[in-house]
């Protein structure tokens, strides 16, 4: 349920996983509410926040690719957005400890932070090869993994390759979670095929 200045809404369901698409959506109803007023059907916020992913062609946002064990992929490509998404794994898989993640990341984005929000999660570091000119190559993401995470509790980092490598290297091991982040381009690579 939410509540506004001009008006209660109940019931709502938010078609994207994350406390914070929660606080999006919140955002999203007052800027409509704004631009809208009194226009502004309840029915239709409703329908539009349950299906945003249909609706407006986000793609990439906490999606579950297999359960048991958890294989999960986002766009999570800065700070924030893997602070959201191990905030939102702590909210589903509280007992989860060290975690495996296949990462590929944009040159320009901020790996010394995210190598510092995820290393002392790690088992195991995927370095995901993207085929653009502005990614950073994936053997130079695992040195600042290695550099940054020396502190952290051990983790190995997996030699340099495809989301697909990655999947069916962790589905080898014993681990839990498998976390899918980065570049769209990493989203790319991950297979539609069943993961069940």
């Amino acid at each position: 349920d939410a509540r506004s200045d001009k008006r209660r809404y109940a019931g709502l369901h938010v078609g994207l996983r994350g406390r914070h698409q929660a606080e999006n959506a919140l955002l999203a109803i007052a800027v409509a509410e704004h631009i809208l007023g009194a226009r502004l059907d309840p029915r239709r916020v409703s329908v539009g926040l349950h299906e945003v992913e249909r609706l407006s062609g986000i793609s990439g946002r906490l999606r579950v690719l297999a359960e048991s064990p958890l294989i999960v992929s986002d766009a999570a490509h800065n700070p924030s957005g893997v602070q959201s998404a191990l905030a939102w794994l702590a909210d589903v898989a509280p007992s989860v400890g060290r975690i495996s993640v296949a990462l590929g990341l944009m040159g320009d984005k901020a790996v010394d932070e995210i190598a510092t929000l995820l290393a002392p999660r790690l088992d195991r570091l995927y370095p995901i090869e993207i085929a653009s000119s502005r990614a950073m190559p994936a053997d130079e993401l695992a040195g600042v993994f290695r550099r940054l995470g020396a502190d952290a509790m051990p983790f190995t980092i997996a030699p340099a390759g495809s989301v697909d490598a990655a999947i069916d290297d962790f589905r080898t091991r014993d681990s839990d979670v498998l976390l899918i982040l980065g570049s769209h381009q990493v989203l790319e690579q991950t297979p539609v095929r069943d993961l069940q």
